[in-house]
């Protein structure tokens, strides 16, 4: 699973699950074009961890913010 928290009160906003474990830190990115921001991932499991299996990247896009 890939989480997003509220970074004030730790309250959890959405999950989504991920095609296999993610090792690997996500980046998260702001576009000036669209006026969203996106959040990807690498899924690629391990075997060790049983963690499924995959070779995947994952992006989410947030709504477009009324703050900016």
């Amino acid at each position: 699973m890939v989480r997003a928290y509220e970074s004030q009160t730790g309250r959890e906003l959405w999950k989504a699950p991920l095609p296999a474990g993610a090792q690997a830190t996500p980046s998260v990115y702001w576009s000036n074009k669209s006026g969203r921001q996106f959040m990807v991932i690498a899924s690629g499991g391990h075997r060790a961890m049983l963690s499924g299996s995959a070779d995947l990247i994952t992006a989410y896009a947030l709504p477009k913010s009324k703050l900016r």
